[in-house]
């Protein structure tokens, strides 16, 4: 009798044993499916808009940043367009190597070079809608940033020092959003938006900023963050069914993209152009891509 209400207790004992395992190994299915999806948009958070600098990608064929002597990431490249037609663009440069900065008016067709003198990089671009006005954060020949303004686009500048500062990452790996540091989401940030909550990229993750000052996060696979009305220009490093780099534009965690044949290493920028088009600056050409 003890013999068999111990077999049966057995009995029950391994059938919820077996029924754990099953469990666990759901779970760990699910799990694998999801960091699979490493391209996928959060659909849960709507991004705020804002000028942005693109990730730090170096000339080689990586695509993760590059660090420069003092350790910081070396941004390359930053792109600001504000109609289909306008737009700026700059060379970053680095501490000791100063930037470059160039203005289209006819959609990347020619690109004239500013008659502003750098002594250090360039590390935000801010331009007006209206095409003349705008400031660009430049670092001076002791690296610390100043702001240069233009009311001619770009033909003309002056020092600035009652503007606010823009939105970039310092050399040190500072976060200043609207000229104010903020708590960054990551220890190596590599990109920021200028307006709204906020917007950083880290490690291919753009993860924005909420009311309280936390961060969510919005898309994987990101290499590069760009200005666009109302929502934020990206290039994506995969997508199924593309082989080049994807590009689009993220609004209230929706993702309208297109299919590039740009090499997924490339180091680019963005920026929405008119409604519906990217700009994706890559190597010496400039394409605008329709969505």
């Amino acid at each position: 009798m003890f013999a068999l209400f111990g077999d049966r207790a057995n009995g029950r004992r391994l059938a919820l044993g077996v029924i754990a395992i099953a469990v666990l190994l759901v779970v760990d299915v699910i799990l694998i499916a999801l960091a699979l999806r490493a391209h996928d948009v959060f659909e849960s958070t709507p991004l705020p808009t804002g000028s942005q600098r693109p990730l730090p990608a170096s000339e080689s064929s990586s695509t993760e940043p590059q660090p420069t002597e003092s350790g910081a990431p070396t941004v390359s490249r930053l792109l600001s367009a504000v109609s289909g037609t306008d737009a700026w663009r700059a060379e970053s440069g680095a501490c000791g190597q100063p930037g470059a900065v160039e203005m289209t008016t006819d959609a990347g067709e020619t690109w004239t070079p500013s008659t502003l003198a750098l002594a250090g990089p360039v590390l935000a671009l801010e331009r007006n809608a209206d095409g003349s006005r705008g400031f660009v954060v430049v670092a001076d020949a002791a690296c610390e940033p100043t702001v240069q303004r233009t009311f001619s686009g770009g033909l003309g500048w002056e020092l600035a020092p009652d503007q606010a500062l823009g939105s970039y990452v310092t050399a040190q790996g500072v976060v200043m959003l609207d000229g104010t540091s903020i708590d960054a989401p990551c220890e190596d940030p590599q990109a920021v938006t200028a307006s709204g909550g906020g917007v950083v990229l880290c490690a291919g993750v753009a993860q924005a900023r909420t009311s309280s000052g936390g961060w969510v996060p919005v898309a994987q696979a990101v290499t590069a963050i760009g200005p666009a009305e109302g929502g934020v220009a990206v290039a994506l490093r995969s997508a199924e069914g593309c082989e080049g780099m994807t590009v689009g534009l993220i609004r209230a965690g929706a993702l309208q993209s297109a299919c590039t044949a740009i090499p997924i290493d490339s180091p680019v920028a963005v920026s929405e152009g008119a409604a519906g088009q990217v700009w994706a600056w890559v190597g010496d050409a400039l394409e605008i891509v329709a969505l």
